[in-house]
Protein backbone atom coordinates (compact mmCIF):
# COMPACT_ATOMS: atom_id res chain seq x y z
CA UNK A 1 0.00 0.00 0.00
CA UNK A 2 2.93 2.28 0.97
CA UNK A 3 4.87 1.92 -2.83
CA UNK A 4 1.06 2.76 -4.41
CA UNK A 5 0.90 5.87 -2.07
CA UNK A 6 4.62 7.24 -2.72
CA UNK A 7 3.44 7.05 -6.42
CA UNK A 8 0.39 9.24 -5.88
CA UNK A 9 2.16 11.87 -3.69
CA UNK A 10 4.85 11.41 -6.50
CA UNK A 11 2.75 11.97 -9.24
CA UNK A 12 0.51 15.12 -7.40
CA UNK A 13 3.81 17.00 -6.61
CA UNK A 14 4.61 16.48 -10.42
CA UNK A 15 1.91 17.72 -11.92
CA UNK A 16 1.69 20.88 -9.49
CA UNK A 17 5.88 21.40 -10.29
CA UNK A 18 4.30 21.37 -14.11
CA UNK A 19 1.63 23.86 -13.74
CA UNK A 20 4.89 26.18 -12.12
CA UNK A 21 6.84 25.75 -15.41
CA UNK A 22 3.78 26.84 -17.69
CA UNK A 23 3.71 29.90 -16.80
CA UNK A 24 7.45 30.53 -18.21
CA UNK A 25 7.84 32.64 -21.32
CA UNK A 26 8.67 31.84 -24.70
CA UNK A 27 12.41 30.77 -23.61
CA UNK A 28 11.28 27.81 -22.65
CA UNK A 29 10.91 26.66 -25.89
CA UNK A 30 14.77 26.92 -26.12
CA UNK A 31 15.50 24.80 -23.27
CA UNK A 32 17.17 21.19 -23.55
CA UNK A 33 16.36 19.31 -20.84
CA UNK A 34 19.44 16.17 -19.73
CA UNK A 35 17.71 13.68 -17.21
CA UNK A 36 20.09 11.21 -15.71
CA UNK A 37 18.68 7.48 -16.21
CA UNK A 38 16.03 6.78 -13.41
CA UNK A 39 15.29 10.86 -12.96
CA UNK A 40 13.19 13.51 -14.81
CA UNK A 41 13.48 17.07 -14.92
CA UNK A 42 10.16 18.70 -14.63
CA UNK A 43 9.54 21.62 -17.24
CA UNK A 44 11.35 24.89 -15.31
CA UNK A 45 9.91 28.54 -14.46
CA UNK A 46 12.10 30.86 -16.35
CA UNK A 47 11.80 34.40 -15.19
CA UNK A 48 12.95 37.65 -16.81
CA UNK A 49 13.86 35.82 -20.24
CA UNK A 50 16.13 33.44 -18.96
CA UNK A 51 17.81 35.69 -15.87
CA UNK A 52 16.24 33.18 -13.40
CA UNK A 53 15.67 29.53 -13.57
CA UNK A 54 14.13 27.37 -11.36
CA UNK A 55 13.06 23.68 -11.66
CA UNK A 56 13.23 20.02 -9.71
CA UNK A 57 14.46 16.48 -11.18
CA UNK A 58 12.76 14.37 -9.58
CA UNK A 59 13.10 10.43 -9.07
CA UNK A 60 11.03 8.37 -11.24
CA UNK A 61 12.40 4.45 -10.64
CA UNK A 62 14.29 3.32 -8.08
CA UNK A 63 18.05 4.03 -8.50
CA UNK A 64 20.99 3.72 -5.61
CA UNK A 65 22.56 6.73 -6.78
CA UNK A 66 21.28 9.99 -7.19
CA UNK A 67 22.46 13.33 -9.33
CA UNK A 68 23.87 15.78 -6.71
CA UNK A 69 24.04 18.79 -8.90
CA UNK A 70 22.18 20.38 -12.36
CA UNK A 71 24.35 22.22 -14.88
CA UNK A 72 22.62 25.11 -16.38
CA UNK A 73 24.39 26.56 -19.69
CA UNK A 74 23.16 30.42 -21.74
CA UNK A 75 24.01 28.70 -25.45
CA UNK A 76 24.32 32.18 -27.95
CA UNK A 77 23.05 31.77 -31.40
CA UNK A 78 26.10 30.15 -32.41
CA UNK A 79 26.08 27.36 -29.68
CA UNK A 80 28.97 29.11 -27.64
CA UNK A 81 28.70 29.24 -23.79
CA UNK A 82 27.57 32.43 -22.91
CA UNK A 83 27.16 31.68 -18.91
CA UNK A 84 27.26 28.72 -16.70
CA UNK A 85 26.01 27.35 -12.79
CA UNK A 86 26.81 24.28 -11.83
CA UNK A 87 24.19 23.93 -8.69
CA UNK A 88 23.40 22.38 -5.69
CA UNK A 89 20.12 20.09 -5.59
CA UNK A 90 17.77 20.66 -2.70
CA UNK A 91 15.41 18.80 -1.12
CA UNK A 92 14.68 15.07 -0.56
CA UNK A 93 15.75 12.68 -3.15
CA UNK A 94 15.85 9.50 -1.44
CA UNK A 95 15.62 5.58 -2.76
CA UNK A 96 12.06 5.64 -2.64
CA UNK A 97 11.33 8.86 -4.17
CA UNK A 98 10.82 12.57 -3.95
CA UNK A 99 12.42 15.90 -5.77
CA UNK A 100 15.64 17.89 -5.47
CA UNK A 101 15.14 21.56 -6.79
CA UNK A 102 17.45 24.08 -8.12
CA UNK A 103 17.48 28.04 -8.85
CA UNK A 104 19.68 30.49 -10.71
CA UNK A 105 19.61 34.03 -10.63
CA UNK A 106 21.43 36.51 -13.16
CA UNK A 107 22.46 34.41 -15.60
CA UNK A 108 23.79 35.86 -18.95
CA UNK A 109 21.35 36.60 -21.71
CA UNK A 110 21.59 33.48 -24.69
CA UNK A 111 19.57 32.15 -27.44
CA UNK A 112 18.97 29.07 -25.58
CA UNK A 113 19.55 26.75 -22.10
CA UNK A 114 20.64 23.50 -21.34
CA UNK A 115 19.81 21.93 -18.01
CA UNK A 116 21.68 18.81 -16.98
CA UNK A 117 21.75 16.65 -14.04
CA UNK A 118 24.86 15.68 -13.20
CA UNK A 119 25.79 12.77 -10.44
CA UNK A 120 28.84 14.13 -8.83
CA UNK A 121 32.00 16.52 -9.82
Amino acid sequence: MKPLRNRIVLALALTALAGFGAAASAETSALQLNPVRGFIMTAPSVEAEGASIHGAVCRRDWSSRRPRFVRIERLSGEGIVVDSRTLPLRGTLSTRGGCGFYAAHNLAGGQSTQISALMGR
